[in-house]
């Protein structure tokens, strides 16, 4: 028999178990809180540690690898030393700060003579994120010096650059996949102090492509060029004067170069129909106005030919230069100035006309149509590959 209490609550007879009581326990809000704290330092502490072991790592092996890159190149020929080695940035970065660094390479026959390079700088400071070791950073702004020699004669030049930052991506042959040049107030100047070329800005940007299938009418590299303010050298004489305003270039390459990148190399790309198709080159340059586009090669002897369609402005004052410096004769600038006085094209709201003219390049001259304009200078390569007589020229 069950009893009720005053509240109707049934309480248990004599002798009969009651129910065990359910107790309901959560812990404090606050408690909590704390407890996922440290869980959070604690896992924070961790990664921390594994990511402070990780750069270590990085910084080690670079240091490492560095000294012994340049021992596994010592028996080529190639030389590489430094003042002084640091290795900071962390967290964030591994900068890389290489002190009085030197390359040197001798190629020398058994006589004796032969090819000798040799660059000297100031400091290299090379900067890497640590999770993403395929792009690194160099900056080379700073004094410079370069010694050259070929058989018994020898260059020295000095260099000066403002700004001068390389950044290049890693291809997983380990050479590079592009490289990115900004570089600014730069000069190049002889051992005795004579300026040879400045620049007051420069920009360029290189990219090997990756087709599936390279022939030589299949793009396997870009470059990209943007100069600014270049003063070339006063004993150059030149008719247009010794500043190009501007300079833009975009162009690709055709067909596939074996490596090293050797002159033999070169020879084959040519004689299996490679060749430079650019895409835009724009200049300013004295009174010349350009605009031009065109297909280039190399000849027999390792020269470039090519056609090119142009747009020029300003060209009525080239031809006056041109005369003046008795590049072109007076009968030839005469004819010249009748030809393209019928072909120019005048601007609805005035200005100065504008000319579409097919240019060439043969046997180191530049010509518009039949009559040449002046000569180019000969890329001197030191000495010939042999040909396979299959050249593919225009």
């Amino acid at each position: 028999m069950v009893r009720k209490t005053a509240r109707g609550a049934a309480s248990p007879q004599p002798g009969q178990l009651s129910s065990p009581t359910v107790l309901s326990h959560r812990s404090p809000y606050s408690l909590r809180l704390v407890c996922y704290g440290l869980m959070v330092i604690v896992a924070a502490a961790a990664i921390g540690g594994a990511y402070t072991a990780y750069w270590f790592f990085l910084a080690a092996n670079i240091e490492d690898g560095i000294g012994e890159w340049a021992a596994a190149r010592a028996g080529t020929g190639l030389r590489v030393s430094q003042k002084r080695i640091e290795i900071s940035g962390y967290p964030l970065a591994l900068r890389v700060i290489v002190t009085a660094p030197r390359i040197a390479l001798s190629r020398l026959s058994a006589s004796g003579e032969g090819d000798n390079w040799e660059w000297r700088g100031q400091k290299l400071t090379a900067r890497i994120a640590p999770w993403n070791l395929g792009r690194i950073l160099l900056d080379l702004s700073g004094a410079h010096e370069m010694v050259i020699a070929a058989g018994h004669r020898r260059q020295n030049y000095r260099w000066q650059a403002g700004r001068l930052i390389l950044v290049a991506s890693l291809h997983g042959d380990k050479l590079p996949a592009s490289i990115a040049v900004s570089a600014g107030a730069l000069t190049l100047k002889t051992a005795r102090d004579v300026r040879l070329v400045a620049i007051k800005s420069a920009d360029i940007i290189a990219e090997r492509l990756f087709p599936g299938e390279a022939t030589a009418q299949t793009p396997t590299f870009s470059l990209e060029l943007r100069l600014q303010g270049v003063e070339l050298p006063a004993g150059f004489h030149l008719p247009l004067g010794q500043v190009v305003h501007g300079l833009k270039l975009e162009a690709k390459v055709f067909g596939t170069f074996d490596l090293p990148l050797t002159l033999e190399a070169i020879g084959r790309w040519r004689d299996a129909g490679g060749m430079v198709e650019v895409d835009r080159l724009e200049a300013q340059y004295g009174p010349l106005d350009l605009r031009a586009g065109g297909t280039l090669y190399l000849d027999e002897v390792m020269q470039p030919v090519g056609k090119i369609t142009a747009k020029v402005r300003g060209f009525f004052d080239v031809l006056s230069a041109l005369r003046r410096a008795g590049h072109i004769r007076s009968s030839d600038a005469a004819r010249l100035r009748l030809i393209l006085g019928v072909l120019a094209t005048k601007p609805k709201n005035g200005g100065t006309p504008t000319i579409s003219l097919p240019l060439s390049i043969q046997g180191r001259k530049i010509y518009a149509g039949p009559v040449p304009l002046m000569g180019m200078p000969v890329i001197k390569w030191g000495r010939q590959p042999a040909t396979s007589g299959s050249q593919n020229l225009p």
